[in-house]
């Protein structure tokens, strides 16, 4: 007389089945090894009612599709990681608030080596918002960059794009995640959100900086 097996069990008995013949863990089994792993007690629960000796063979065969299910996860996990840390530096590394016309040296000095120039920058004008003084050696090279005709249109388009690549890169990050539940964030997805949040904070200010202090000062001395 052949058993009779409830839903859930006819269908991990075909899914662990599937495996033995295939070597491919699917969805529905990949969820219960996450949910439940391979504990003894809770499979044989799953179970209550089957054949014991088929408990222990079908159990047998869990923990092997488990071990392979672990190994695949992280190989997937790691490569996944060296991919998305590749497009993470190629991205960072080729920003435009990077480019040569936002290095200062006078600025850069002040700061440490290899920080963004645009962010430097932005230290500069956040002193200058404080108590603007056009005597100040200083606050009048700021002062003369923003005079220059296209200096802060370039800035703000330059860091919109910025923006907007930071934000491709960080969605790169969350498409992995949902396609691949079990890959963890690396640092680097972190970054990128400081680094959005960093973004819109300088626009916000160089915007308010150019319109109510740069535009004040070229009415006031024109």
């Amino acid at each position: 007389m052949s058993n009779i097996y409830q839903i859930h069990q006819a269908r991990m008995i075909g899914d662990l089945k599937h495996f033995r013949k295939k070597r491919a863990v699917n969805k529905t089994l990949a969820n219960y090894l996450s949910d439940y792993g391979i504990t003894k007690k809770d499979f044989y629960e799953y179970m209550d009612g089957v054949d014991k000796d088929e408990q222990r063979a079908l159990h047998k065969i869990l923990v092997d599709a488990y071990n392979f299910y672990s190994q695949h996860t992280a190989d997937t996990d790691l490569q996944l990681r060296y991919d998305i840390e590749d497009v993470y530096y190629t991205i960072t590394s080729n920003l435009r608030t990077l480019d040569q016309r936002y290095k200062f040296p006078s600025i850069l000095t002040k700061y440490r080596q290899g920080i963004n120039p645009v962010r430097a920058l932005y230290f500069e004008i956040a002193e200058c918002r404080i108590n603007f003084d056009l005597k100040n050696s200083s606050h009048r090279f700021v002062y003369d960059i923003f005079l220059q005709e296209h200096f802060f249109p370039q800035l703000r388009l330059d860091i919109e794009y910025d923006i907007i690549s930071l934000q491709k890169l960080e969605q790169r990050y969350i498409d992995i995640k949902t396609n691949y539940p079990f890959f963890t964030y690396p640092i680097s997805y972190y970054h990128v959100q400081e680094m959005l949040k960093d973004f819109k904070k300088w626009a916000d200010v160089y915007k308010d900086f150019n319109e109510n202090i740069i535009q004040e000062l070229k009415r006031k001395y024109d």
